[in-house]
């Protein structure tokens, strides 16, 4: 009996090891398609404000895939342009210093705040929270953005109001920028004491200061440009200093710089004042009368690159 037993052990491991061999290469290959299977991406579609065009400074990434720190910028902004509120990615394995570039990045609270510049005004961001996995190489983003989905319905709906209702195809694009450019000094003052205490009554940070309460800061003003401008499909972004903000415009083959609060001056007896001494103007002349001290469109080059002449 126990012989017999012996017998079929050995039968029976004669039929596994040529079962194996058989199909060896199969379970090999098996293996290293588990071992090396990447997660999945999941990409949803962008929120309706995406801007599809890319800058010299920054791009839309094409794959989510990060092997330095460049490609990881491109997946924060790309993230922001879509609108998303949450999106995940992983670090490839030869990328050894992916989640170290990633801490670096997250931290740098000035160079992810560029971003806001490139992106609609509608997808800039408020609170950015990254969360990692250090085995898996899983990278989580989750955005706080700076307007509601009801806040962005509802000033788009206006927006698409004036639109249609002051627009026309006759129009070229800088007259539709100068009527615009127009409607929003005629209504709006700019908020001296928001600027001078950082505090105010209105919501004068916000495209609402110029739609609701009539008083805005820069911030303000270029917001509501900002997305009247891509609502017409012109190439178009925020221009910051460490002092101001203001818009960028690609009309007629060339970028322009286009201040809407600096054409809205402030005066000692309060008479409103609709100036162009700042619509649609070259390098030169959007700093002619700059406070030396202040320098307030003393802009970074190396960030805003079509200006870089």
């Amino acid at each position: 009996m126990i012989k017999l037993k012996r017998i079929l052990s050995f039968l029976i491991i004669i039929v596994v090891v040529f079962t194996f061999g058989i199909n060896c290469e199969r379970i090999s290959d098996s293996i290293i398609e588990y071992i090396n299977k990447k997660p999945e991406l999941v990409i949803l579609d962008d929120n309706g404000f995406k801007k599809d065009f890319d800058f010299k400074y920054i791009k839309n990434s094409e794959d989510y895939i990060p092997y330095n720190k460049d490609d990881l910028l491109e997946i924060f902004y790309t993230i922001l342009n879509m609108g998303w509120d949450e999106f995940t990615f992983y670090c490839p394995a030869e990328y050894l210093e992916c989640i170290n570039d990633i801490r670096e990045l997250s931290g740098d609270r000035e160079l992810l705040d560029d971003l806001n510049n490139y992106v609609s005004s509608f997808n800039s961001y408020d609170t950015m929270k990254t969360l990692f996995d250090i085995k898996s190489g899983e990278v989580i983003i989750k955005i706080q953005y700076n307007y509601t989905k009801d806040e962005i319905k509802d000033i788009s709906s206006k927006i698409d109001d004036y639109i249609l209702n002051n627009t026309n195809d006759t129009m070229s694009d800088e007259e539709m920028i100068r009527n615009f450019h127009d409607w929003i000094i005629n209504r709006t003052k700019y908020d001296e004491v928001m600027a001078e205490k950082e505090e105010s009554i209105y919501d004068s940070e916000r495209i609402y200061g110029v739609l609701n309460d009539g008083y805005a800061i820069c911030t303000g003003y270029a917001s509501i440009m900002e997305v009247f401008l891509s609502k017409l499909n012109i190439p178009n972004y925020k221009i910051s200093s460490e002092n101001h903000v203001w818009n960028a415009v690609y009309i007629n083959d060339s970028w322009k710089h286009l201040d809407v609060t600096w054409d809205d001056p402030t005066t000692n007896t309060g008479e409103d004042i609709l100036t162009y001494d700042y619509f649609l103007v070259d390098n030169d002349v959007i700093v002619k009368d700059d406070d030396p001290n202040m320098q307030e469109h003393n802009f970074d080059k190396n960030k805003f690159l079509e200006f870089n002449y």
